[in-house]
């Protein structure tokens, strides 16, 4: 059988919490236990130690990373279709998100580093390294991914519409502007313009413009030429910091 075995090194990226990579791998082995039951989620086969560090083992899903497919659909599909195919990924994560909080847990890193998708087996969750209970007032303080979190004091259920909301985005723009109230309005006036703005896009772009409006608030209010001139130069705006990868192993 092929596996994938992630590994947690002591003392490697504390968060606020000072927690390091083996006590969120140790959580992240109890979520895949709690949630593995669940479709699209895969099976973990246990956790092992090698000196200090702390090694996860889980089922291998076979595929690409909803970052790297996005760019391959890109390049092979007219625009209706790649639209088509961004739909598609959008109901599938909802689906599975929908599922984890029926079950009382929430993801707090939505984004497409961190699902799989293959023509055969459809999307997975294949990280799960911030998954939490629903009612954890802590997790704002997970190391989440900073493009795909438009409210940083968000926690639980809306963590994950955020995220869910930026990923929906970022299919279909291929960046992730800066949240501001302005930038989004501007953003979702002139997306049409560009390309076929569907349901479940317009609620994305909805949904970042309360966002965006409600940071601004918070934040004393936002220029909104700062905010344009961010959008402009939104290719900058996405990246990714992996402090250990997992290996496959057959």
């Amino acid at each position: 059988a092929t596996v994938v075995v992630k590994e947690g090194r002591p003392l490697i990226g504390l968060d606020v919490m000072l927690r390091d990579a083996v006590d969120r791998l140790r959580d992240e082995y109890a979520a895949h236990r709690a949630l593995q039951h669940l479709e699209g989620v895969p099976r973990a086969h246990g956790l092992f130690r090698g000196r200090r560090h702390l090694f996860l083992v889980r089922e291998y899903v076979p595929g690409s990373t909803v970052l790297r497919a996005r760019d391959d659909m890109r390049v092979a599909l007219d625009e209706t279709t790649f639209q088509l195919w961004c739909d598609e990924v959008e109901k599938s994560a909802h689906a599975i998100l929908e599922r984890i909080w029926d079950e009382g847990w929430a993801v707090n890193d939505v984004q497409p580093a961190n699902f799989i998708f293959s023509d055969d087996a459809g999307l997975s969750l294949i990280d799960l390294e911030c998954v939490r209970r629903l009612d954890d007032g802590n997790s704002n303080a997970l190391i989440a991914t900073r493009t795909f979190t438009p409210d940083p004091e968000a926690t639980g259920k809306d963590k994950d519409l955020g995220g869910f909301a930026a990923m929906r985005l970022w299919l279909a723009l291929g960046f992730v502007p800066p949240v501001t109230g302005p930038a989004m309005r501007f953003l979702g006036g002139v997306a049409g313009d560009v390309i076929s703005v569907s349901e479940g896009l317009q609620r994305s772009f909805d949904l970042l413009q309360e966002i965006g409006d409600r940071r601004d608030r918070r934040d004393g209010g936002s220029d909104d030429r700062a905010g344009l001139v961010s959008v402009a130069n939104a290719d900058e705006a996405v990246s990714y910091t992996h402090l250990t990868l997992p290996t496959i192993y057959s």
